[in-house]
């Protein structure tokens, strides 16, 4: 899920002008995506933006916009689609896809079909797709509106948003009012698109594209129709009831992909339960969330339907003041008016969920589709009221419509609801007359727009399984039986249905919905409300609207005159968002992104070339400390915003070392000095600290000025080559940020190896980290006492390293810190002969460090261990430092409390041969599963972590191993029960969770070979009867053992076993040649005399990208000797499988796309 944003200038370049259209688009929309921002830019006339808020793909692969080979078309998109995998699969071989998102898999489908493509998109968007050979830009909201789509156009240009705000915010446009988009919101209560309530801006109808070329609009028009038709029933009621419910499994199914936390929202009423229900049957289990009043709620059906699904719920009990406090926050989310007071307890909600998930599953729609409103009730009374009569009850046109004018200006505006007659002329019914006119209007302007608007703004994704293609196909051709079949029925297809899993009381209850009456908002507004209009007199608004008259309805409400509540709160929304949240959105108002005094420094782009194009560069100058803070912030900036990177490294008499002589890093790594950035500064963006000298004012921006990610932003999307040059890791950067790129930065093998042989000899434990105080270059970068403070009580210990003599001494009387002067050493003016002395010793190592003077064997052992732990973060924020040492500290050395040998050092080791993506996929293949013809499968143990996927053979097992039980002995126990002999081995636990007299358990742990508490495979087989043993089993979940374990077992000793089922550990370590060789060979070794037949990834250990290959962490592997059945080439089963369950049930299954 994402915001998308995007303008067009029809009359020729503006540089200037599309810099501050791309920074407001971020600043407004950062809510919707704060993971990512991405820009495509051509030349100075149009610019796409991107936001993205990560849940698929979630590294920088995934990161927009995508672009076709050639970069001429591409796309930036908002939303999900969920059928994705089969939407590629005969697209494979054909587009070369670079990551595994919908995103990409859009762009491609639109690249081979056309606008064609855009009706086979099953779930929720909005998008653009370019082509800039044509000079041309389409824009489409999905079928059920869930993905909103502002579009504003004049002669000077076009621009779209994801939000109202994103546009009301750019200068220069014309935001003269619509008195007609006024008279649909006092009808409705919300706008209908396409109108708003501004002339020139209109929202993209739903299921609808709008195509630009060379800036003029060529077409708008549908590409998907939703229309109710009311057939006679011709099959059973239990085949539409078994339709449904394979229906309703698939869409819950497809809805719960992703790589972060999901969760349900659980009402109590039969919606919700149903999806709690088929979360359930597709195998998770999902946190629940549940709102109400301490005095009125729907808990007790809840709680109901979480215990039997084993949810992990959550109840939010709240007071009506504490929703009436959020009002004016809830006024600024939704963006535009809407007058429905469900959006308080929406938002509280959602702000809530937002704390543990980034996804949540809703029943939205299942009103709609199934006909569960009250006024649906209607369809019965059709012959006795008449289709016209039955048009004006629809449509409240007393209380609504015909007063609508009241309160404009021009009272004899046409009355805009009869447009939506022919909705029902052209029903055939008047239930489908009502329910297409609620799927045109109802679903995707008021409730699909509460819903996404107020879920974003806790960068948070709603997604509703009822609004399924397949479902509304479905529930469109329902007859009405099978949806009201009597007065006070409703939705009788899904209550058949959801009768054979709910409680009785779910099923059987009447809607009762969550809201907070108007009058109670009301109450405490009327001073603000006569405040409102007095300040929008004199206002455009009050040309159009009659601000007299409005008055007036407020006074007879506040008098207590008889006045229908939703006319009073109606009017109340409006003005408050007009007086008080408007104001905020105008240009002047809308913060910076980044700060105005930075980004006035923006180089004007020099090409029309599309951001990912640009080549940028971390300038690695001065000494190592410096270079490496510049380098780890650089791969952080790498991750937030992609694009391809260089290491610039220069060996100069501030560091004598190649990079390749300190780190390894996957980019690509030159020499190239901060001279020759001097000589092309009109090239590039420079981002730099602020000592620098001898460039050009106009090209330079200095770091500090830039105070969040949003404030770089801009220049990575300029198009322009970045070049980043700082000494500091900014005090925004968090732990998290600071990980991941460490993740892709490792010390060189000969350092480390060093630097660990010196820690032992030393006594130095993983304990003990490096401080560099640094003030003679730039001034005082840190706040002295915070850190001292922070050093002081941290349960860590230090060598500290200052030239500042007071520094060193006040670090000195702390217990936990070694100081070492940095004395006589005028950096800056070191001759290079007397530098050389200092970075080579007599041996050749190198010691390429400007922080301490090596005279003693000591000080010579702490600059690799710096290195090693690679904690040398100096001028540095002090919020920055604990998290930052910690996280480079990733060595455990000897404890210095234990006698310690000094190590005599062995000789260099031969050059490791990389692994590469062709060794990955080849080990793949090693793996993938086999189809049995003799054999089925089945699950044995739990639906949770400690089920596996076996042979149905299994089950008649009477000999099996469990090696490490840990408390989770579900499977042991089911073969138990079914009269094996269950050998459990774990030297972890005290004894067994089990009790079933089948269990034996051994307080013993698996090991390469005896060595108490540790037996070998070789000894445990001879604990079974192998003469009476019948399809035997070595199941194993031995945390990373079973790679030592298995690779020294014999195959003899594994081919007694006619299944082997484990969990597999530490796939994140492939990229290590020797771990990979260890894992190559076991499988190997288990391939001689068994065949893969299952493969399930575990979700708690995540994914890792190695070599452009997905991989887990963690792998479920289920393998059958060979002989002990029939097999019939590679499996074509998806991974996961219809057996497969989430290890972990609050987050979603791992979709193995590489198999």
């Amino acid at each position: 899920m994402c915001g998308i944003a995007g303008i067009w200038l029809k009359q020729g370049g503006d540089a200037a002008r599309l810099d501050r259209a791309i920074a407001h688009f971020g600043a407004s929309l950062q809510h919707r995506g704060p993971d990512a921002f991405g820009v495509h830019r051509s030349g100075d006339h149009a610019a796409f933006v991107n936001l993205r808020l990560a849940i698929v793909d979630r590294g920088a692969a995934g990161n927009q916009p995508f672009y076709a080979p050639g970069k001429r078309q591409g796309i930036v998109y908002n939303g999900e689609v969920y059928n994705w995998a089969e939407l590629r699969a005969p697209l494979e071989g054909r587009f070369p896809f670079a990551s595994h998102t919908d995103t990409e898999v859009v762009l491609a489908s639109w690249l081979a079909q056309g606008e064609d493509a855009l009706a086979a998109l099953n779930g929720m968007f909005g998008l653009c797709l370019w082509d800039e050979e044509r000079e041309s830009f389409l824009l489409a909201r999905d079928r059920f509106g869930a993905k909103p789509l502002y579009v504003y156009e004049d002669e000077h240009c076009i621009a779209f948003a994801s939000e109202l705000k994103a546009l009301l915010g750019l200068p220069g446009l014309d935001l003269s009012l619509d008195p007609i988009g006024f008279q649909d919101y006092l009808a409705f209560r919300y706008n209908l698109a396409p109108r708003t309530q501004f002339k020139r801006i209109e929202k993209l109808p739903a299921g609808h594209l709008l195509r630009f070329e060379r800036g003029q609009r060529v077409a708008l028009r549908r590409f998907a129709a939703l229309e109710v038709r009311e057939p006679q029933a011709d099959r059973p009621a239990a085949d539409y009831l078994d339709e449904l419910d394979a229906l309703l499994t698939r869409s819950v199914r497809g809805q719960l992909m992703g790589e972060v936390p999901i969760g349900v929202l659980l009402s109590g009423g039969l919606d919700s339960s149903s999806i709690a229900a088929y979360v359930h049957k597709a195998g998770a289990r999902l946190k629940a969330y549940s709102i109400g009043f301490p005095e009125v709620n729907e808990f007790a059906f809840s709680r109901d339907v979480a215990r039997q699904y084993e949810l992990d719920y959550v109840e939010l009990s709240i007071t009506q003041d504490e929703l009436r406090s959020g009002m004016d926050r809830v006024l600024r989310e939704i963006d535009e008016p809407i007058a429905d007071p469900a959006c308080f307890a929406l938002s509280r909600l959602c702000q809530r969920i937002a704390e543990d998930v980034t996804v949540v599953l809703s029943g939205e729609g299942g009103d709609e589709l199934f006909a569960g409103y009250s006024h649906h009730q209607l369809a019965l009374h059709q012959q006795q009221l008449g289709h016209d009569q039955a048009f004006a009850h629809f449509f409240h046109q007393s209380v609504y419509n015909l007063e609508a004018n009241q309160w404009l200006k021009d009272k004899g505006q046409p009355l805009q609801h009869l447009r939506y007659r022919p909705l029902f002329d052209q029903s055939d019914s008047l239930l489908s007359g009502m329910q297409n006119f609620e799927l045109h209007t109802w679903l995707p302007e008021d409730l699909m727009m509460k819903a996404d608007k107020i879920a974003m703004a806790h960068s948070l994704e709603g997604r509703f399984p009822f609004l399924d293609n397949e479902v509304f196909a479905f529930a469109a051709r329902l007859p009405r039986e099978m949806k009201i079949p009597a007065p006070g029925a409703s939705k009788q297809v899904l209550r058949q249905l959801m009768a054979r899993q709910l409680p009785a009381s779910v099923v059987e209850r009447r809607k009762m919905g969550f809201t907070v009456p108007p009058a109670f908002f009301l109450a405490p507004l009327h001073d603000r409300l006569r405040a409102a209009i007095a300040a929008l007199r004199g206002t455009e608004l009050a040309e159009v609207l009659d601000l007299d008259e409005i008055a007036a309805t407020f006074a007879r409400y506040y008098a207590g005159e008889p006045l229908p509540v939703f006319k009073a709160w109606h009017l109340a929304v409006l003005l408050l968002w007009w007086a008080e949240v408007f104001p905020g959105y105008k240009p002047a108002a809308m913060p910076s992104f980044p700060p105005s005094s930075s980004f006035d420094k923006l180089p004007t782009p020099m090409s029309p070339t599309p951001p990912t194009s640009a080549v940028h560069h971390v300038l690695c100058d001065g000494g190592l400390s410096n270079r490496f803070n510049a380098l780890i912030f650089a791969l952080v900036l790498r991750n937030k915003f992609g694009g391809d990177w260089r290491i610039s490294w220069p060996r100069n008499n501030w560091c004598g070392a190649a990079f390749d002589e300190l780190f390894a890093c996957e980019l690509p790594v030159d020499e190239l000095s901060i001279e020759h950035f001097k000589a092309h500064e009109q090239q590039h963006v420079l981002l730099m600290h602020e000592n620098q000298i001898g460039f050009s004012p106009e090209h330079l921006v200095i770091n500090r000025q830039l105070s969040s990610y949003e404030a770089y932003a801009p220049y990575f999307a300029s198009g322009r080559s970045v070049v980043y040059f700082n000494n500091l890791i900014p005090g925004f950067a968090s732990p998290e940020d600071l990980a991941e790129a460490l993740q892709q930065l490792r010390p060189n093998a000969e350092v480390e190896r060093r630097a660990l042989e010196f820690s032992r000899a030393q006594g130095i434990d993983a304990q003990v980290l490096g401080l560099h105080i640094r003030k003679t270059d730039f001034g005082d970068k840190v706040d002295d006492e915070a850190l001292f403070q922070e050093v002081k009580n941290s349960p860590r210990r230090f060598f500290v390293c200052s030239d500042s003599a007071a520094v060193n001494e006040r670090f000195a009387a702390l217990p936990n810190c070694a100081v070492f002067a940095k004395t006589s050493f005028p950096e800056k003016l070191v001759a290079e002969a007397a530098w050389q002395h200092w970075t080579q010793d007599a041996e050749g190592r190198r010691f390429p460090f400007n922080i301490l003077r090596p005279s003693t064997a000591v000080v010579e052992g702490l600059i690799d261990q710096l290195i090693l732990s690679r904690t040398t973060i100096m001028s540095t924020s002090h919020s920055t430092f604990l998290h930052t040492a910690q996280l480079f500290h990733k060595n455990s050395f000897l404890d210095p409390s234990s006698a310690v040998t000094p190590v005599v050092a062995p000789p260099p080791p031969a050059p490791e041969r990389p692994v590469t993506q062709t060794d990955l996929l080849e080990l793949l293949n090693l793996i993938r599963p086999w189809q049995m013809s003799s054999d089925h499968k089945v699950r044995i143990g739990s639906n949770a972590d400690g089920g596996y996927v076996m042979p149905s053979s299994s089950r008649r097992s009477n000999a099996v191993l469990s090696i490490g039980i840990g408390n989770e002995v579900s499977f042991d126990e089911e073969l138990a029960a079914a009269g094996a002999r269950v050998l459990q081995f774990d030297h972890t636990i005290e004894a067994s969770p089990s009790r079933h007299p089948g269990c034996e358990f051994h307080r013993l742990g698996w090991g390469a070979r005896d060595s108490h508490p540790l037996v070998s495979l070789a000894s445990m087989v001879k604990m079974l009867d192998w003469g009476q043993a019948r399809h035997p089993i070595l199941k194993f979940d031995t945390e990373g053992a079973e790679w030592d374990c298995l690779g020294q077992a014999s195959s003899d000793d594994l081919a007694r076993f006619e299944v082997l089922t484990g969990e597999f550990h530490d796939f994140h370590q492939l990229v290590d040649r020797q771990f990979f060789d260890r894992v190559q060979a076991v499988f190997q070794k288990l391939n001689k005399t068994h065949r893969v037949i299952h493969l399930h990834a575990n979700n708690a250990g995540g994914m890792v990208m190695l070599g452009g290959v997905p991989f887990p962490r963690l792998l479920e592997l289920t393998w059958m000797r060979l002989g002990s059945a029939t097999f019939h080439g590679h499996s074509n089963e998806p991974i996961p499988g219809p057996l497969d369950r989430p290890n972990v049930p609050q987050l979603p299954d791992l979709y193995l796309r590489a198999f």
